[in-house]
């Protein structure tokens, strides 16, 4: 199997645990958009109209078999939740899917994949960075990443947005080398001067 469809699963069951048909289903209507996001607005979506879709029954034997096959390496482990059977990382997943993220980050120039998601937040996170004109990919990278993640373009050097970021961000800006460009700022309050009393 690719390794970009295990990263993908390890990716999704990070931080939730999913039912094992709505994770199959959501993989194969994903297609070639496999990223943590997409899946999780597809499986959203199986979920609020749940028996409209139909699932190749060859592509939904594929997909059982890939977790099979997790399951019996130890990179996941099953549970029930409500009387459904759901998928979990285990620390061994864990591991795996950090060695995965780095050797992707290893093998090429550029920076890791962006491999986030929107996690709502209750402040503002504002971001500001100035990557120099020779790490160019990596200034592609950032933006693609804090799209990603929820982030909102105010200039193209500085984004906003009420989201949390993941830790996983963080430690690839410090394995790309990124962190002395970028500030982060937490704001509890927005608006203007004008707003202030005199």
């Amino acid at each position: 199997m690719k390794p970009s469809k295990i990263l993908t699963i390890l990716e999704l069951l990070e931080d939730a645990a999913y039912d094992v048909g709505d994770i199959m289903a959501a993989m194969v209507m994903a297609g070639a958009d496999r990223r943590p996001s997409n899946i999780k607005g597809l499986i959203y979506q199986l979920r609020r109209s749940r028996g409209n879709f139909l699932i190749d029954r060859l592509e939904r034997r594929r997909y059982y078999e890939l977790l099979h096959k997790m399951k019996r390496d130890g990179l996941i482990f099953s549970g029930k939740v409500d009387g459904r059977k759901v998928f979990k990382l285990t620390k061994h997943g864990i591991k795996k899917l950090h060695f995965i993220r780095k050797k992707l980050s290893d093998n090429s120039t550029v920076s890791p994949l962006p491999h986030y998601y929107k996690i709502d937040g209750k402040d503002f996170m504002i971001i500001s960075f100035d990557i120099p004109e020779k790490e160019r990919q990596k200034r592609k990278w950032m933006r693609s990443a804090l799209r990603e993640m929820g982030f909102h373009m105010v200039q193209q050097s500085f984004w906003a947005g009420k989201v949390n970021i993941p830790k996983g961000f963080i430690d690839d800006l410090r394995r790309s080398e990124l962190l002395a460009y970028i500030e982060i700022f937490r704001a509890t309050r927005i608006g203007s001067l004008a707003d202030e009393p005199a």
